[in-house]
């Protein structure tokens, strides 16, 4: 069974994530390279992109 997109993006969510996506490593070109993917794995062509929603009260402080 070949990895597809959609099969990728089917897992993510499937996994609890909110939004799934797939960018070419080329949209991080001029990205300064302790931020670049290409500096963990050079040999790099995609990353997968994982989105996960974070609800406002649990940024909040408890109140006392």
């Amino acid at each position: 069974m070949a990895l597809t997109a959609e099969k990728v993006k089917e897992v993510g969510k499937a996994a609890g994530a909110d939004l799934v996506g797939i960018a070419s490593i080329d949209r991080f070109e001029g990205a300064p390279l302790e931020m670049h993917p290409a500096s963990i794995l050079p040999e790099t062509e995609s990353v997968i992109v994982l989105a996960f929603r974070i609800l406002r009260g649990a940024l909040r402080g408890q109140w006392l």
